[in-house]
């Protein structure tokens, strides 16, 4: 129902099978739903969340609502956010979903106020522009330590969907320039395409 809070009570935290992170399991009303699991969040936490055309409220009672929402994990418009305030989990169109920041450990800064529009610096260090209606997760998603997590044998990265990387002086000559040769030796110099390079470099620091 429009302008109605939903009110969601954590339960129970179990692992998920195919994420790093952990869930939490709450329950809203009859239903039980699966949430992630936030940095610094504990279980029989309250969960409120927004909705997106929630209306923005006036100046004399917005510090009062700000700080009664402002939990870790309070999934809420940007434009009910301070400037400053950590992120995850933002929509990039209102209603649409969560389609930014969504690995584990990872998080966006508020940087301007939001208006209109509100600008979020992302993990790769991009500042980009999002409607200030579109939702976001206070907070950072938990486990952000699942990176230095050691792989102690091949198998364990196949089980992730890894497959193995063949070096290229162990290949042949018509499938590397660097194969072949008797022993270990590269033949030629190595060599990089910078046309590649350029295009990589192109794509993350100068086309938004």
């Amino acid at each position: 129902m429009k302008g109605l809070r939903q009110l969601f009570f954590s339960s129970a935290k179990h692992l998920h099978p195919n994420r790093e992170q952990g869930r939490f399991v709450v329950a809203m009303g009859l239903k039980l739903h699966q949430l992630q699991a936030k940095k610094c969040q504990a279980t029989r936490d309250v969960r409120k969340q927004l909705a997106a055309y929630w209306p923005r409220p006036p100046a004399s009672s917005r510090d009062e609502i700000l700080d009664r929402s402002a939990q870790i994990g309070n999934c809420v418009p940007l434009s009910e956010l301070r400037t400053g305030t950590y992120v995850h989990w933002i929509e990039c169109k209102p209603g649409q979903g969560a389609k930014l920041v969504r690995a584990a450990g990872s998080y966006a800064k508020i940087m301007k106020e939001p208006a209109e529009k509100c600008l979020l610096k992302l993990p790769s260090g991009v500042e980009k522009l999002i409607d200030s209606r579109c939702r976001a997760t206070i907070g950072t998603d938990k486990d952000n330590t699942h990176v230095k997590k050691k792989l102690y044998k091949a198998g364990q990265s196949r089980w992730l969907g890894i497959r193995p990387h063949v070096r290229g002086v162990a290949m042949n000559p018509v499938d590397h320039p660097h194969g072949g040769g008797e022993g270990r030796t590269k033949g030629v110099h190595a060599m990089t395409n910078y046309i590649e390079v350029f295009l990589v470099i192109q794509g993350r620091n100068f086309i938004l």
